[in-house]
């Protein structure tokens, strides 16, 4: 009977993963060709609206998942975390089939926000994989899970932009409603209900104080911002490099892929590094090499330092994610995971709007500099913060 019980755990684990793979393929390939999108339906724009519009349709769904995350953790303690998964994807896929067949940026707009509020997966997936997950084994889960995901979204930039470049976006985004599709179907099918009862996490013996709680909340929002905002850059930076067109496409694709590589990499490797090295120092680290390599990413002159530099900034400030959100799960409160996958939400959303404004004030070397001395200025209050907290494990 123990050994069924594990089987339908472990199957919960690998089986939900998949699926989120599923699903960020449809969300990594739609955030990589909106700004493309806004280009070719937009054309009679100014750049400097050009730029807002791309902003604000990268941003405004993970703007209104900052929302939405809160509700779906809260439902997730009250009802079936698997069929409110199965929602979300189906919810995926009929907003991105719409958004194919539309060409009208507002109503782009408003599916976008759709898909923030009621197409949450991430956090409910979390949920799934964090209550079949025991104690000693959670933030492996995590960054097993995460991993698996990002392999998806490794190939999603790459597969959509040839598919973008040879036959159309309509062409791509159906694609990816395939691929949510699939993902809504693996649920159903292959993985176990699990609710708070049934939960194989422990109590938290000690609880964070609300600065630090604060604190590393504004951290995480701002890692999330780094990490998104730089996408909806892609065609504003390659065109400072003279490439555009279905080229810009393409090397948008290459430099998406190389940086979730380097982003699964560092979730797998890293996540389980903060056990032996400890999380504060793992998360100051990463975070100021992640600033570093932003603020060179602003000067560089060649594409493929870019690209390098790139690769190294994402995957360095992932690094921050899969130890806090596996002390978020301490205590069996999805509420409080709730709560760092709406910072991440809020980062993104906010962050990306902001960026493409400041783009078009100052320039991507001088945004790109601000940028990189906000979060040195964070992790130094966050490491300084911590070091009055009375825990040993990475907690949130």
């Amino acid at each position: 009977m123990a050994n069924l019980e594990v089987s339908k755990y472990s199957r919960n684990v690998y089986a939900t993963a998949l699926a989120q793979a599923g699903g960020y393929y449809n969300i990594t390939f739609l955030q990589v060709a909106l700004p493309f999108i806004v280009e070719e339906i937009s054309t009679e724009l100014p750049l400097g609206d050009r730029l807002l519009w791309a902003g604000l349709l990268v941003g405004a769904s993970p703007l209104a998942l900052t929302v939405g995350t809160v509700l779906w953790g809260n439902l997730a303690e009250r009802y079936s975390p698997k069929y409110l998964l199965v929602r979300a994807f189906s919810v995926q896929a009929v907003t991105t089939a719409l958004i194919a067949s539309t060409g009208n940026l507002y109503v782009i707009l408003a599916l976008r926000v759709v898909q923030g509020l009621f197409g949450e997966v991430a956090t409910v997936a979390l949920i799934i994989v964090l209550a079949s997950s025991e104690p000693r084994r959670r933030t492996s889960n995590v960054g097993l899970f995460q991993g698996i995901a990002t392999i998806s979204m490794t190939l999603a930039p790459s597969i959509g932009a040839f598919t973008y470049a040879l036959f159309g976006y309509r062409t791509a985004l159906l694609l990816g409603t395939g691929s949510a599709i699939f993902a809504a179907l693996l649920v159903l099918f292959f993985v176990s209900d699990v609710r708070r009862s049934e939960s194989r996490v422990e109590e938290e013996s000690v609880t964070p104080s609300r600065g630090w709680t604060v604190v590393v909340f504004i951290l995480v929002a701002l890692a999330s911002a780094q990490l998104v905002s730089i996408v909806s850059l892609f065609p504003t930076v390659l065109r400072e490099f003279e490439i555009s067109g279905s080229s810009a496409v393409t090397y948008a694709g290459l430099i998406a892929s190389g940086s979730t590589i380097g982003s699964s990499v560092a979730l797998i490797g890293l996540g389980r590094l903060a056990d032996r090295v400890g999380t504060v120092r793992l998360v100051t680290v990463a975070a100021l090499l992640s600033a570093a390599s932003l603020a060179l990413m602003g000067i560089t002159r060649s594409v493929e330092t870019f690209l390098l530099l790139r690769v190294i900034q994402a995957s360095t400030i992932s690094a921050i994610f899969a130890p806090i959100i596996a002390g978020a799960s301490a205590s069996g409160k999805w509420r409080r995971l709730s709560g760092v996958q709406a910072a991440r939400y809020l980062g993104a959303g906010i962050g990306t709007p902001i960026v493409a404004i400041l783009v078009a004030s100052l320039g991507t070397s001088s945004t790109f500099a601000a940028l990189a001395l906000v979060a040195v200025t964070a992790v130094v209050i966050y490491a300084i913060e911590s070091r009055h907290q009375p825990h040993t494990r990475p907690r949130i």
